[in-house]
């Protein structure tokens, strides 16, 4: 499936995202009821690849998974995070089913999301800083009744062009009107009335979740092994004094929201998963205003002190923090225990490493199970691996990264990726999933292909990393050299094998071992003669010299074969040509000599 440049998604992005540069953060779901489950997220640089990235959605879309996509651009590609948000062109809000009213600024483009529902977007003549845009956002939503959660920084939108499935019939998410007037900021923000500073805080009915049926679709806790279902604030129950009492956990009896204490719960959960009190503050400013309660959006002070009072609380003893483990780590009874607990898991990371390092594996085979390791336990549920890019990584081949998580690994079905493990599993469970779209670029495919994902079957990291050190399979061992022995003298040539000099028949010989063993004049260094590995002697001037003539000589010692004694004859033409082919020959023994020695020093055969 392709896209052009002319699809609803590419203009849209086009006009809302003029001038600028970023990443847009594209999401998908697939809906269970009200829920988006198995959340899936990409981002793709804007503006070289905007059309990669309606060809992703349009792909999700097909295979029946809501589809969004981030009203403003970030400026990293790690996580749709309001902090990395860059400069904005366009405001918008969730309209829901708010209508613009009489004398209101109107949106220079509607998008109807659904019957009745519809997104505005005020197209700005200059871009804005982010915080600007997002008060500006919250005035809009409030002077206008929209969602009041729907205005954020990272705020997710439907897409023109895309099937809203929440509604029977999917209807198609559409541009309506995109003829409205560009705006000035500075006159915007003059000609707009100031959002109510305890208005949201005086809303006690559970907070508006738009089409999505979430506050923010797919919206995933920082930290793996943290509770989904509460950092989207579905799950806490809460009681008074004759138990639990509403079927909703947000609700209470009387039809308000203990509002301090899902925030509370949340940032609970998220300390005893190992997140400092920096990380603890942010998760609560994040998630009072994706939850849309905004408790504290007026006093930012209040977030770092209430992260300060989740860490000094009291609690019972846990067990130890573990690290890029599959289940979720619990927090021991103060911080100076759960400290010591994480530096013993790192500890016991270092020694499996070094063990690694020190087993009978290849050098090779090391390297790549280190790094499948931390792959393993670093993968989130719905992440793909690459064994090339690991390969790329750890400057191996890829064929040596197959080859050690295959003899590491078994594979197993999608829904047995992360189950239950048995003691004696291998190390790694790996799994395969058939796409129409490449799950890191976005770039839709003719054909369907197979796409691998990685998951570690030990609790910890250190686990993984001891076990594959302890049980090296044998493919991977270093294989044991041949004794080649002690290297031999060379055998000297015998004398009586020497020919004499042909300048003076009178001065001896010496032999060295060049190459191969060569005799040499002492007076002129002329090669008299030299032997090969096996043991041949070549010579130019043998005993018995027969008649020819020395153009027919010369061309004879060229052949493949040393000349015989038959078709050589007298002449110093007779006499460069042996000697060339003597030198000739001495130089291809020297090579073959180099060339034995490399491979002993590789350890394989010459």
């Amino acid at each position: 499936m392709t896209t052009t440049a002319t699809s609803p998604a590419v203009a849209y992005w086009r006009r809302t995202f003029d001038g600028l540069t970023g990443y847009i953060a594209c999401f998908s779901g697939a809906r269970a009821g009200k829920k988006l489950e198995r959340p899936t997220t990409k981002f793709f640089p804007y503006p070289h690849a905007v059309e990669n990235a309606a060809a992703w959605l349009q792909a999700e879309a097909t295979a029946g998974r809501e589809a969004y996509a981030a009203a403003n651009l970030f400026a990293d590609n790690r996580k749709r995070d309001k902090r990395f948000a860059t400069e904005i062109a366009t405001l918008w809000t969730d309209g829901d089913g708010a209508l613009i009213p009489a004398g209101f600024p109107q949106p220079t483009i509607t998008v109807e999301t659904s019957p009745g529902r519809w997104n505005y977007l005020w197209v700005l003549t200059r871009p804005i800083a982010p915080d600007q845009a997002e008060r500006l956002n919250r005035c809009i939503a409030y002077a206008i009744g929209a969602d009041a959660g729907g205005w954020d920084l990272g705020q997710l939108l439907r897409v023109p062009g895309l099937p809203n499935y929440k509604y029977d019939g999917a209807p198609t998410v559409t541009v309506t009107d995109d003829s409205g007037p560009v705006h000035d900021a500075d006159e915007l923000a003059a000609s707009l009335p100031p959002a109510p500073a305890e208005a949201a805080r005086a809303r006690r009915t559970p907070p508006t979740r738009g089409d999505g049926g979430t506050p923010t679709p797919g919206d995933e806790p920082p930290i793996r092994g943290m509770n989904a279902e509460l950092w989207q604030g579905k799950r806490l129950t809460t009681t008074d004094d004759e138990g639990p009492v509403s079927d909703d956990p947000l609700v209470f009896n009387t039809g308000t929201i203990d509002r301090s204490r899902v925030l509370w719960h949340i940032a609970c959960d998220a300390e005893e998963h190992g997140a400092s009190e920096a990380l603890i503050a942010w998760i609560f400013e994040d998630r009072d205003r994706a939850l849309g309660f905004h408790k504290f959006c007026d006093r930012s002070d209040m977030y770092r002190q209430q992260a300060r009072k989740v860490i000094e609380r009291e609690r019972a003893p846990r067990a130890t923090v573990t690290i890029g483990g599959r289940g979720a780590p619990d927090a021991d009874a103060g911080a100076d225990d759960r400290a010591r607990a994480e530096l013993e898991e790192l500890r016991a990371v270092n020694r499996g490493i070094m063990a690694i390092v020190r087993s009978e594996a290849t050098p090779a085979s090391k390297v790549a199970a280190i790094e499948l390791a931390f792959e393993a336990h670093a993968s989130r549920p719905d992440d793909f691996t690459s064994i090339t890019g690991i390969a790329s990584r750890i400057h191996q081949s890829s064929d040596s990264v197959s080859k050690t998580l295959a003899a590491q690994r078994i594979v197993v079905a999608p829904h047995e990726l992360r189950a239950s493990i048995p003691p004696d599993d291998s190390p790694f469970h790996v799994t395969y999933e058939t796409r129409m779209s490449n799950p890191w670029t976005g770039e839709v495919t003719e054909q369907p292909h197979a796409y691998m994902k990685i998951a570690p079957t030990r609790a910890r990291l250190s686990e993984t990393l001891a076990d594959l050190a302890a049980d090296v399979p044998e493919e991977l061992r270093k294989k044991e050299r041949a004794d080649r022995g002690s290297k031999a003298e060379p055998t000297p040539i015998p004398d009586a094998a020497i020919p004499p000099c042909p300048d003076d028949d009178a001065a001896g010989t010496t032999q060295a071992t060049e190459p191969v063993q060569v005799a040499r004049c002492k007076d002129c260094g002329a090669v008299l003669a030299a032997m090969t590995d096996d043991g041949t002697v070549l010579t130019a001037w043998p005993d018995n010299i027969g008649a020819g003539t020395a153009a027919t000589q010369a061309r004879a010692f060229w052949s493949p074969s040393y000349p015989t004694t038959d078709i050589i004859g007298p002449g110093d033409a007779a006499h460069r040509a042996r000697h060339a082919w003597v030198q000739d020959r001495v130089q291809l023994a020297a090579v073959r000599a180099e060339l034995r020695q490399g491979f002993a020093d590789a350890g394989g055969d010459a």
